[in-house]
């Protein structure tokens, strides 16, 4: 899930590499079972903007994003990454990033800080986020994803459709309130989770790294933004609400989509 704007070139979650030279916010798709978007940080953490600019890119296309002045990066790589430092040069290099150059990111301090409005969901992410969880078309179904959707050969009619959807719109009032409470106790348990600060917070890059043994990871999500990427993955025993709310939305959408398959089937004769 990354619907917000940025400017830099991220790819990372879970072992994966990320580089982020950026200033804004960018939410990258979350691994496991859970689907989410998180909106962007509080007005204390933006970082102002600077007459210098940075060429960057995403999947190919650049992007240019506003950066501040050139600082001592190397001694930031080097403090943060350790013995993985040369890891992590080597990578940014790959990516054509002149590490001499880099720009300073956000203060760490005031980042951490203001960590937790980064795991709070704008009123727009939510709403696309309520539409996907839904999993049913906004506009109402057509015979194909009808038949793609339930896996079965049948004709329908445009009045066939409309009886499906009155059969599914009966059952949103319940779903969306179930919905609705499965992102509530996600939120909360992200928010909690950057409070306490567990997360993984790196400048610049994302490494490789091997996923504890036996690990479960129900929500994980990556933040880009500020110079910084924050990785945030939470396991069923963090969050047993969440999976809880889960998995009461998910019997409610199953109980749906059987009253709808019956009803299929009862049009296919």
């Amino acid at each position: 899930m990354g619907r917000n704007e940025f400017a830099g070139l991220a790819l990372a979650l879970c072992g994966v590499l990320a580089i982020a030279v950026v200033l804004g916010v960018r939410d990258e798709s979350p691994a496991g079972n859970s689907e989410h978007a998180l909106g962007p940080p509080p007005s204390a953490t933006t970082v102002p903007e600077d007459p210098g600019t940075l060429v960057s890119q995403r999947s190919g296309s650049p992007e240019v994003a506003p950066v501040a002045q050139a600082f001592d990066a190397q001694a930031l790589i080097e403090s943060h990454f350790g013995e993985r430092a040369d890891e992590a040069r080597a990578l940014l290099g790959q990516h054509g990033y002149d590490i001499d150059s880099l720009p300073a990111p956000f203060p760490e301090d005031q980042l951490r800080a203001g960590m937790p409005g980064w795991f709070t969901m704008s009123p727009s992410n939510r709403k696309a986020e309520l539409d996907a969880l839904l999993a049913w078309p906004k506009d109402g179904s057509d015979p194909a994803f009808l038949r793609e959707r339930f896996m079965l050969a049948i004709d329908l009619s445009a009045e066939d459709c409309a009886a499906i959807d009155a059969l599914v719109s009966a059952y949103l009032p319940d779903v969306s309130f179930h919905a609705n409470r499965y992102l509530d106790q996600l939120e909360a348990s992200l928010q909690r989770a950057a409070r306490v600060g567990a997360y993984r917070l790196s400048p610049y890059v994302s490494l490789p790294q091997e996923l504890e043994h036996g690990s479960d990871h129900f929500v994980s999500t990556t933040k880009v933004g500020s110079g910084w990427v924050v990785e945030l993955a939470l396991s069923r025993q963090d969050c047993p609400e969440v999976v809880d709310a889960k998995a009461e939305l998910n019997a409610v959408l199953a109980a749906r989509d059987a009253d709808v398959r019956t009803s299929l089937e009862m049009l296919g004769g």
